[in-house]
């Protein structure tokens, strides 16, 4: 049972690469949870386990189309007025007089954008209209051209191993801002990437950032790295 408290995002295309596309598209929202259904068979057999709160439903789909779904679903306690948006391909006057008169709420025409399909949830939701996500923070890239393998792993058994570093001539960024190193020496064929945060910033004539890194497989291959270049030395 989806718990009440969320809300629930049915969606009925028949089409898997289309049906991926417009769950996509909601995910973004924080706070919905999304439901697939490949037809309206598939989506009336699960109507009474989701509850959902708004249905996204393509029109031209084997078996029970569209149409015969939303006239289904309206015949259905509890479900005469749940707000309908209809995805089609089909963008004459008549399909959406026929969709508006099965109580349609909202009518979008393919090709979909995402920002179509957001928009078209928060339309018919008012007031529960769920959030989008909060955009990430950016992220700032930091290069680290080593002179030789060495000097890695030198900077690697003085600092990095711990998970910090400090970065040399960089201006000043704010604590706290995520970072991403790339750190890489000749003869490397792609630099290695660490993300991490800056923990505090020097500005002046010799500005430096200290950087704390995240633990996680970054660090792992970090320290692959080094011990196959210790290996290849011996």
């Amino acid at each position: 049972m989806v718990p009440g408290s969320a809300v629930v995002v049915l969606v009925i295309e028949d089409s898997a690469p289309m049906r991926k596309l417009i769950c996509h598209a909601v995910q973004r929202m924080d706070g919905a949870i999304v439901v697939e259904a490949e037809d309206g068979v598939d989506a009336l057999a699960k109507l009474d386990e989701i509850h959902p709160d708004v249905i996204l439903t393509d029109l031209n789909m084997p078996g029970i189309d569209g149409f015969a779904f939303i006239a289904k679903l309206r015949q259905k306690p509890g479900y005469e007025r749940i707000p309908v948006v209809v995805l089609t391909t089909e963008a004459a006057q008549e399909d959406r007089l026929r969709a508006e008169a099965l109580g349609v709420s909202a009518y979008i025409t393919k090709p979909i954008r995402q920002q179509d399909v957001v928009g078209a949830v928060e339309s018919v939701l008012g007031p529960r209209a769920v959030s989008r996500a909060p955009t990430p923070p950016p992220i700032v890239v930091l290069r680290l051209d080593y002179d030789t393998a060495d000097d890695l792993v030198g900077d690697y058994d003085s600092t990095l191993c711990r998970g910090e570093i400090t970065v040399g001539n960089h201006r000043a960024l704010p604590t706290g801002t995520l970072v991403r190193l790339a750190l890489s020496f000749p003869g490397l064929t792609e630099p290695v990437a660490l993300d991490g945060e800056v923990r505090s910033s020097v500005d002046g004539h010799e500005p430096t950032l200290e950087v704390a890194l995240h633990d996680g497989p970054q660090r792992a291959l970090l320290a692959d790295l080094v011990n196959r270049i210790r290996a290849a030395k011996r």
